[in-house]
């Protein structure tokens, strides 16, 4: 039989070494890689008979500068975070492979870790997490009420209806 500590699959090529992170997403057949090369990948598997060959699911998700070192899916795997040694978390949509919003800033580049958190026990994307190695860690809440409060905060004004319809949620006005 096959040795059970044999790559099952030929190594995917398309980073130039070293690849310091790489995540699997929760509950769909998705991984992203980060490396030295700074672009974040998406992978999707493309099964050929007993084979399983992964391919990049779009483009090349390329917003940092420095490498990647932490990357992180929500539990719904439709949003991923990814942080690099430029100082900055990037959060993406996954199925557009767009970029949402402007980066976040991080408090230490070195050695990290992102995590999705749950909210009052249940799994969501709206709390984002970072621990580092030396600082405390930061946590983001991107519910809706603490979105507005950021818009208002920055406006220093009450949105407008249109305002609230371009960049929160338009039913909940």
């Amino acid at each position: 039989g096959e040795h059970p500590r044999r790559p099952r699959a030929p190594p995917l090529a398309a980073h130039s070494p070293p690849v310091p992170c790489a995540i699997c997403s929760p509950d769909d057949p998705l991984m992203a890689t980060g490396s030295g090369d700074n672009p974040v990948l998406i992978w999707q598997p493309v099964h050929t008979g007993a084979a399983t060959k992964w391919r990049i699911k779009r483009q090349r998700l390329a917003r940092h500068t420095r490498p990647l070192i932490s990357l992180a899916f929500s539990p719904d795997a439709r949003t991923l975070a990814s942080h690099a040694e430029d100082g900055k978390i990037v959060i993406w949509d996954v199925d557009s492979t767009q970029q949402l919003g402007a980066p976040l800033p991080a408090t230490d580049s070195r050695l990290s870790q992102l995590a999705f958190l749950p909210e009052n026990g249940v799994p969501n994307r709206t709390n984002l997490c970072l621990a580092t190695a030396s600082t405390a860690a930061q946590k983001w809440d991107f519910t809706p009420s603490a979105l507005e409060e950021t818009c208002r905060y920055r406006a220093n004004r009450n949105l407008t209806r249109g305002e609230w319809a371009l960049y929160l949620e338009p039913d909940s006005y």
